[in-house]
């Protein structure tokens, strides 16, 4: 029906033909359109009672109280010579009086009281003419089908709503208020068959009137054959559903039918319309008893779907929209959701049933597949209640230990519902705080893709909410809570650089925990805050300033801690020149490059008298050249100002410079490949480390220079790399050089040496691995089959070398290696006690009491310009260990285990088993006319597998953690694993393609955030997805070496 005939108003002639009539004693009512005179016997019923019918377009009048007009109508209709037929003439009297649209409306109308009229309850208004009549029993029921039956005739003409003084009325709604609230029904058996009736002919709006307002109308004795009839027109009808759920909701339903009722509305939940879906949601969450909670709340977990497809239940409908009723309609849907979720929140607060139910619901769905974005959006509601805080924590956990909450899940949650789950920040933000401080790598890293999902979608506000959170944890002084908060910053800065420069005031505030951080903490802190200061698009003028003065501070003070500070604020600087640029090219802003330049000079300068300092500047200089792309203009000034001596410090001509022979240490070349060549180089070891130990109290920078030597050569074949395009032939000189080493039989006399020729021995050997090992790290890549087979050589060096290790580090008790790793806030580390292992008769058990009394002292340097650490030991215990040495069998020989001396080895880089690709090689020998005399076969032995796998072993257990166990890695494997073992690497790398192993296995997988990162920097630095998929490209190999140790052992030999 149109709306301006629903709205149809009075013509200005109707209004002026219209004429109020004051009541008088006539007997008769006169129609105004000349219908014809009316029976004066029933209306004057209630005239004499005190209800003045107006025929005129005004309100009834009324002289009495409404209590009063009702009793004495009431009796005079008992009392009437003609009862009961007299009710029939009065109800035909008002159908009469009714029939014109105008009367009807203010008979629905309250009435007035008369002017001259004094009235008990002084009011100017009172219930309207019909509510009035129908409080009188004898009139109620008839009236009341009356009024009925006038709902089908006023929706099938124009006059479902009338317009009084200037308002448009609903009629419908209207007629069926009148019925409202009634202090007695009559005959309710009639009303509820007469609603039946009714509603099978009225439309669509005056049946959700009727619906609505049936628990408002029908006494409680009544609610079930309601309930029934209602039941069965939501099954003929799903239009009106919401206003059918409503209207149950308010009634008393016997259990059993409202439980047919809630199975009747959850089998229709599939094809829901949106906008019904909260009402339906409230009704069975509202409804249920302790025992019917937890199905009910099953089956609508598995009919709610709030996956992207829920937002459109008519999908054929949503593609026929236009590009601006599809906003529309997404807007529709994103407040249904949020209604609905309001729901969920309302009905868990007050019903303890039902929050306990979902957790129930959500925490028995075990299979993967069946976890839904719902349950993630239920757990944020539910730990928004204080008393569910605890359950819905303990269950997250659980979720995410079994792998069933994963990070696409989650991505898909917060990507599809964002501003649906703003509403419940707060409680977001502290579940994530929540489980970031968890000890387990996987819960913690869920908490990361929390903070990181949630900044990336909620508003600004939300945004600043999730950095102070952040910057709390920092603060916390707990290693896990720091390594995971600078984690989620720096994601947050890579992907989000111009919005994380708004608040980057609040990450500089993180300055004032530096004490507390460890040096790779401190790199993630420089490097975000040289990000925000120089890469970002926006203005960072301010940040630069405050970056330069702190860093300038710290290179200047004396503190060697305080100094390394310094030098990784300075490269990290330097990496941030050229972060996010695609093309290298452009040339630096003069001065920004005059600026970094005088950084760098300012750290080369005050480095030059800390070994320590020296060897971190360099080692950072290198990770930054390999890892990132500096500028060219940057990188050319640090290979012509950095690399240059070390020729000049480490380097000597072997035929130049005789070996001297009053040395206190006897001196040989040692571990030399390339013996025929001509102008063969040496590494001087030991000349420089006993030229310390004669100038020890003087500041010699050469004789001190050795500590930085393999960091040294790190940066210069990173250069060399660089320049090369990853090709060493200009230092190729340097793999098959030899080293000035002490003679083969020093080792045998070494009980025989003073203190400090022991401890110069043992460095040399320490020193001498850590040269051989970035050896190993730089050239392991080349492709060239000569420099392969001498990467293979020094392999084998190593491995000898820490044979005599094993044999000779017994005789100095309690010896604390030189340093190797310069990223920690110490300058020395710990040794664990060394485990001794006799070998010999009853060597495999100890005396009680024998291991515990040869622990490791804590080492301090005399002075931070000293090169060799000197050992100070506790006297009494130094006492100890010689005379129970002296009591041991001189056939017995002593060795010692090297996994306590790890921290002390340089880290070998992942490309090292690049090596494992080499097939053998064939070498061939000629004399001096170029003859050939002899051919040798080079391939990776057992032992140099061996010491390889333990080094892959000791990473993937540092950095790969499972999130079902932590105690193993995934690939630790041994040469005494079985074949079936093997068979299970091999179905890893070649029957599952790399990509997908890699997308299946990562979830799984953690950066480890172990304490114990001494020896780890660099692959720190790499994220678990880069770790995996580079070791996933070693596997064929590996196990292609593997087969061939197990069939050695397989054929008998």
């Amino acid at each position: 029906m149109a709306k301006g005939k629903r709205s149809r108003t009075l013509s200005e002639t109707e209004n002026s033909a219209i004429k109020r009539k004051r009541p008088s004693g006539d007997n008769h009512i006169v129609d105004h359109q000349g219908e014809g005179e009316t029976s004066t016997s029933a209306l004057e019923v209630l005239k004499q009672a005190g209800l003045h019918l107006d025929v005129n377009n005004q309100p009834n009048e009324l002289d009495v109280d409404p209590v009063i007009f009702q009793k004495t109508l009431s009796d005079n209709l008992r009392r009437h010579i003609s009862y009961p037929d007299v009710v029939d003439e009065v109800i035909s009297a008002l159908s009469n009086h009714i029939e014109d649209p105008k009367r009807f409306c203010w008979s629905l109308m309250p009435t007035v009281e008369l002017s001259d009229s004094e009235l008990v309850s002084k009011k100017e208004s009172h219930d309207s003419a019909v509510r009035l009549l129908l409080g009188v029993e004898c009139l109620q029921a008839k009236l009341i089908n009356l009024l009925l039956e006038k709902l089908p005739e006023i929706s099938t003409q124009d006059d479902e709503y009338s317009v009084v003084e200037g308002q448009t009325i609903n009629m419908a709604r209207l007629i069926i208020t009148q019925m409202r609230w009634l202090d007695r029904l009559v005959d309710s058996k009639q009303l509820i068959g007469k609603l039946d009736e009714i509603l099978s002919v009225t439309p669509l709006e005056v049946q959700r009137e009727i619906i609505t307002c049936v628990p408002e109308i029908l006494e409680d004795q009544d609610h079930p054959e309601i309930a029934k009839l209602l039941s069965e027109l939501l099954n003929q009808s799903g239009e009106l559903t919401v206003p059918i759920l409503d209207s149950l909701t308010n009634l008393n339903i016997p259990p059993d039918l409202l439980s047919d009722i809630r199975q009747s509305v959850t089998n229709t939940l599939d094809s829901v319309e949106l906008d019904d879906l909260p009402v339906i949601v409230k009704f069975l969450l509202q409804s249920v008893s302790k025992e019917d909670a937890p199905d009910v709340v099953q089956d609508l977990r598995m009919k709610l779907e709030f996956d992207p497809n829920f937002q459109d239940f008519s999908s054929q409908r949503s593609r026929r929209l236009s590009q601006t009723s599809r906003v529309d309609h997404s807007v529709k849907s994103r407040d249904s959701i949020t209604l609905t979720l309001d729901t969920i929140k309302s009905t868990s607060r007050f019903q303890k049933i039902v929050a306990d139910a979902w957790i129930k619901a959500i925490e028995n769905a075990n299979n993967r597949d069946n976890q839904k974005a719902l349950d993630i959006v239920v757990m944020f509601i539910l730990h928004g209640l204080p008393s569910k805080k605890k359950p819905v924590e303990s269950l997250l956990r659980n979720k995410i230990r079994a792998g069933l909450f994963t990070g696409d899940l989650l991505m898909s949650t917060f990507s599809h519902h964002s501003q649906v789950l703003q509403e419940y920040f707060p409680s977001i933000l502290a579940l994530s705080e929540v489980l970031l401080r968890s000890a387990e790598m996987t819960i913690s890293c869920f908490a990361s893709a929390i903070y990181q999902q949630a900044f990336k979608a909620f508003d600004s506000y939300c945004q600043q909410e999730i950095i102070g959170s952040l910057v709390t944890h920092i603060g916390s002084g707990s290693d896990l809570e720091i390594d995971s908060s600078l984690d989620i910053l720096s994601s947050l800065i890579h992907t989000n650089v111009d919005k994380m420069t708004t608040y980057a005031v609040f990450i500089k505030g993180v300055l004032d925990y530096l004490d507390n951080l460890s040096f790779g903490q401190i790199r993630k802190l420089y490097t975000m805050l040289s990000i925000l200061a120089f890469a970002s698009n926006q203005e960072g003028g301010l940040l630069q300033d405050d970056m330069h003065i702190i860093i300038r501070k710290q290179l200047s003070n004396n503190a060697t801690k305080y100094k390394q500070m310094g030098i990784i604020g300075t490269i990290a600087i330097v990496k941030a020149l050229n972060y996010g640029k695609e093309s290298s090219d452009e040339p630096l802003n003069s001065d920004v490059y005059k600026q970094v330049i005088n950084l760098l000079q300012l750290a080369q300068q005050c480095c030059s008298k800390m070994p320590e300092a020296t060897a971190l500047f360099m080692d950072e200089t290198a990770d930054v050249i390999k890892t990132s792309s500096i500028h060219p203009q940057v990188e050319n000034w640090i290979n012509e100002n950095v690399t240059a001596d070390f020729q000049d410090k480490f380097v000597i001509d072997v035929d130049a410079q005789p070996l001297p022979k009053d040395s206190p240490i006897s001196l040989s070349l040692q571990y030399a490949l390339d013996v025929d060549n001509e102008g063969a180089i040496g590494i001087s070891i030991l000349p420089l480390l006993l030229e310390h130990q004669q100038n020890a109290t003087k500041t010699d920078s050469k004789s001190c220079s050795l500590m930085s030597l393999a960091s040294h050569f790190r940066l210069l074949r990173t250069c060399e790399l660089k320049q090369n395009n990853g090709r060493l032939e200009g230092i190729d000189a340097l793999l098959g050089c030899s080293l000035i080493f002490c003679h083969d039989d020093v080792y045998s006399k070494l009980s025989s040496f003073s203190l400090s020729e022991k401890e110069t021995v043992l460095n040399s050997l320490f020193i001498a691995i850590n040269w051989f090992r970035e050896l190993v790290s730089g050239f392991a890549s080349q492709s060239d089959a000569e420099m392969k087979a001498k990467v293979i050589k020094r392999l084998q060096n190593i491995i000898d070398i820490q044979d005599i290790l094993k044999s000779t580090l017994s005789c100095v008790p309690n010896y604390v290696p030189p340093v190797s790793t310069f990223d920690s806030v110490d300058s020395t580390l710990k040794v664990l006690a060394a485990t001794v292992q006799p070998k010999g008769k009853g060597g495999k058990h100890k005396k009680k009491g024998e291991s515990s009394k040869a622990v490791a002292a804590d080492h301090a340097c005399a002075n931070d310009d000293t090169c060799i650490i000197t050992q100070q030991c506790n006297n009494e215990t130094i006492d100890k260990t010689q005379d129970l040495k002296k009591t041991q069998s001189k056939e017995e020989q002593q060795s010692v285990d090297l996994s306590t001396y790890q921290p002390y080895f340089r880290e070998l880089d992942l490309d090292v088993f690049t090596i494992l690709d080499t097939s053998s090689i064939i070498e061939t020998s000629h004399d001096t006319e170029e003859n050939t005399i002899g051919k040798e076969t080079i391939k990776i032995e057992p032992p140099q597998l061996k010491f390889l796998l333990d080094d892959l072993a000791r990473k993937l257990d540092h950095c790969l953690v499972p999130s079902i166990s932590k105690k193993r890695s995934f690939l630790k494997v041994s040469l005494c694993c079985s074949t079936v073992q093997f068979d299970c690497l091999k179905i890893a790398c070649f029957a599952i393609d790399t990509d997908r192993f890699i997308t299946f296995y990562i979830p799984y997988l953690q950066i480890g955030k172990s304490t114990k990162n001494a020896g780890f920097s660099q692959i720190d630095q790499l994220s678990s997805k880069t770790v995996a998929g580079r070791i996933l490209q070693f596997l064929p190999s590996l196990c292609q070496h593997l087969d061939e140790v197990t069939s050695f052992f397989q054929v008998g030999h």
